[in-house]
């Protein structure tokens, strides 16, 4: 069923099939205070994160994510650099990554996803390492448009997409319903800090009839992390609830 569900979101929408990965608190932050996440969950959510990395097409993260974390983006089972490595996705509309961060190896190939508001000079450093950089329409002229960005990657046969964060780019893809399964880590550690970064940010729902709710949930423990996947389903509109 999920494959077809694969299919059918490439074939009907000339997207891929996303799907949200993020860990969190049980008070719901995604980060310290400081903005770095490493780490939150344990290792058999690790080992499970790089489980569903070797099984997609591509993985997308926000700068902000690169910029706190420094990640190598690949996938990694049973601790092995697997032989298939996903492209790795760096959305970064207005040029903050450095060209040396470590996405930026020759581990797996890279594409960068960004505005014509990036520095030229910054581009050209990154194609220079080996890295692809798509110039892509910006909504406000600083992020870039997702849209924009699935359609080339459907173009470029990604069938599927895993988003790692952050808080920003995961609301911003719930904002505009480009979520088409969703895995939630939650660890047994409380964080509190006020300014912590959420797991989930965004415009967000004005009123809880908006929020959307997970269906086909299932829940499973990771060591002492709990796992909840399931498919979000946003309320008809005009609905109301009884």
């Amino acid at each position: 069923e999920k494959q077809l569900n694969v299919w059918l979101t490439a074939m009907r929408q000339q997207r891929p099939f996303v799907t949200l990965k993020w860990a969190s608190s049980l008070d719901g932050r995604a980060a310290a205070n400081d903005g770095t996440s490493q780490w939150i969950s344990g290792p058999a959510s690790r080992a499970h994160a790089h489980e569903l990395r070797s099984r997609v097409d591509a993985i997308l993260v926000g700068s902000g994510t690169v910029l706190a974390d420094d990640p190598h983006l690949t996938a990694r089972p049973g601790g092995t650099l697997a032989q298939r490595q996903p492209l790795r996705v760096v959305i970064d509309g207005v040029g903050r990554t450095s060209p040396f961060a470590r996405v930026f190896d020759d581990a797996a190939p890279t594409l960068v996803a960004t505005t014509a508001a990036a520095p030229a000079g910054w581009r050209d450093d990154l194609t220079g390492r080996g890295v692809g950089v798509a110039v892509l329409p910006g909504g406000d002229g600083r992020h870039v448009d997702l849209g924009a960005l699935f359609r080339l990657l459907g173009e470029r046969e990604v069938l599927t997409a895993l988003v790692e964060g952050g808080g920003e780019l995961l609301g911003a893809l719930f904002d505009q319903r480009y979520v088409d399964r969703l895995y939630a880590v939650m660890a047994p550690v409380i964080i509190g800090a006020t300014d912590a970064p959420a797991a989930v940010a965004g415009r967000g729902a004005a009123f809880m009839r908006e929020a959307p709710r997970l269906h086909d949930v299932t829940v499973q423990r990771l060591g002492e992390d709990v796992l909840i996947e399931g498919v979000p389903v946003w309320p008809a509109p005009g609905a109301v609830e009884g």
